[in-house]
Order: C-alpha cells, then structure tokens, then sequence
C-alpha cells in the first residue's frame, strides 16, 4: 500500500501534487497494457521565471520491512537526460540518516549506470577486502553526503540503454548478515530467477563495526 506525498523536501525543480491532482492530470495512471504510469508533467508551457517547478508525483509505502525481506521492483521505462533526478529508495524511520537510507535505483543526467547506496550516521563503511560482487566502489564511508557508493557494471541499467532493452528488474535482500542488491535486464529476469542468483552486483555486509542495526525498518 502506497500513499502520495505532497511536499518535496528535496532539492529540485519539482512540486510533488496530491492523488486527485495527479490523475487529473495525467500523472498517475494504469496504461492499456496494464503498467502502472508515475511520471512528471511534460505537456504544459511555463512562462520563464526565476524558479521554475513542474507537477509531478512521489509515493512512499505504508508499511515498513526490516530484516528477512525482499523488495522487487520491475520498471519497463525510467526518464532519463539532462535535469533528470530518477530514484528508488528506502528511508529508515526516525530523523535522517539516523534511521538509515538504502538507494536501490539512483541516477541522474546522461549517466548510463545506475548506482546503489547506503547513507547512514557515523561508524558505518563498506568493507572491500575480500568483496564478492561485481559492481564498482565509489565510496566506502556511509555517512559521508554521496554515502558508500557501487556503481552497477553490468549493461543497460540506466539511460537510453536501459530503454532500449525493454526495461529490468532489481531485488534487494534486507538480511541479518547484511543488505544485497541485484540487477537484470528485463530479457534475462526469467532465466537468472529461474537458474538462481549468481553473486550480487552490490554487497554491504554487517560486520562487528559496519551493524545493520544502522538501519531501522524501512
């Protein structure tokens, strides 16, 4: 169960509306093939001005998912370009980042990677050594503002390449031992799920000093 959030609270050009004013407007709706449509205002005409704001729409879930979950998420299209700030995350409760933050889907302008990571207070760092999956690091402190960062090497997992590709899958792990992210194409979804994972793209593994109690629910 989702629920739409009105206030940004985020840097940007954008003024997240309510649901009645999004499906009036055409910014939330179920398309004829059955795919549920979130999309930012791209029809009217804004006279010039010193700040600009489009209509668009934010949802964030009901319930909370702690330890022993995972989050599927299926996107066929996600807009990408110039001014363009797509996300998917988590946010822990309580004030942030005490609560911790997971970004599972995370991209902007005409980078052709997504990349995952993890904010949270001080004491939390992606260890390295020894470090079984696939995805590039890009930061290993947590608390820092980009937080510890991997970026997504296999192909087309953002821009016009994951566009052309007909879209992909990410799955989360939300476990004692740690927190790990996977990512297919939507044309090799059903034969990975079906032959099982290989290693993750991305691995935060808990350590003595590195705790997933850094993250409450989400």
């Amino acid at each position: 169960m989702y629920s739409l959030i009105c206030a940004s609270g985020l840097i940007g050009n954008v003024t997240y509306v309510n649901q009645t004013t999004a499906v009036s407007q055409g910014l939330a709706f179920v398309n004829s093939a059955g795919n549920a449509i979130m999309k930012v205002d791209n029809t009217t005409t804004i006279a010039p001005a010193p700040l600009v704001n489009r209509n668009s729409i934010r949802i964030t879930s009901k319930d909370t998912y702690g330890a022993g979950n995972i989050i599927l998420v299926d996107v066929k299209h996600i807009p990408y370009g110039c001014s363009v700030w797509p996300s998917f995350w988590t946010l822990g409760t309580g004030l942030w980042p005490n609560g911790g933050e997971i970004d599972i889907i995370e991209a902007i302008n005409l980078m052709t990677s997504n990349q995952y990571a993890l904010h949270t207070i001080g004491g939390c760092t992606l260890n390295t050594t020894g470090a079984q999956f696939t995805g590039k690091v890009y930061g290993t402190d947590c608390s820092t503002g980009s937080g510890c960062v991997v970026a997504e090497t296999k192909p087309n997992s953002y821009g016009a390449g994951f566009a052309e590709a007909g879209g992909g899958v990410w799955a989360t792990q939300l476990d004692v031992t740690g927190i790990y992210m996977w990512f297919w194409s939507v044309s090799r979804f059903f034969v990975c799920f079906r032959s099982g994972w290989s290693g993750a793209d991305a691995s935060f593994k808990a350590r003595r000093y590195t705790r997933i109690h850094h993250f409450s629910y989400v």
